[in-house]
């Protein structure tokens, strides 16, 4: 899902959506596949005051197996995630920004790594 933010960047007072389908089928948590269908994303970047902030958010169904008497079930998760979106760092990487320095973003990658980040460690 890449995103283009370069036009973003360059008007105070823009914004876009952008939906898409991540497919997460071979991520594997846990010992299986939680991610059995593809994942509807929804992307929206507003440039507010010059400050680029890119809002991602999904539907997810999660395929899961519970920790204690090994059941299968589906669980409906809705998570929503925000970062600040700058082309360049003048000073250390605290892992705050997310740093686009030509305006582009792998929209599916970052939706990935916060979802992954976000799951319970125990079912």
């Amino acid at each position: 899902m890449p995103l283009d933010l370069r036009n973003i960047f360059n008007e105070e007072g823009s914004a876009f959506v952008l939906e898409d389908d991540v497919d997460l089928s071979s991520v594997r948590m846990w010992g299986k596949h939680p991610f059995s269908q593809p994942i509807h994303v929804k992307a929206e970047a507003v440039n507010r005051a010059g400050v680029v902030t890119l809002t991602l958010s999904a539907s997810v169904v999660l395929a899961l197996t519970c920790d204690r008497c090994l059941a299968a079930f589906q669980r409906q998760f809705s998570p929503c995630f925000q970062h600040t979106v700058v082309r360049r760092l003048y000073g250390e990487d605290d892992g705050t920004f997310v740093v686009a320095e030509d305006g582009l973003v792998d929209g599916g990658e970052l939706f990935s790594a916060d979802l992954q980040l976000e799951l319970p460690s125990k079912i």
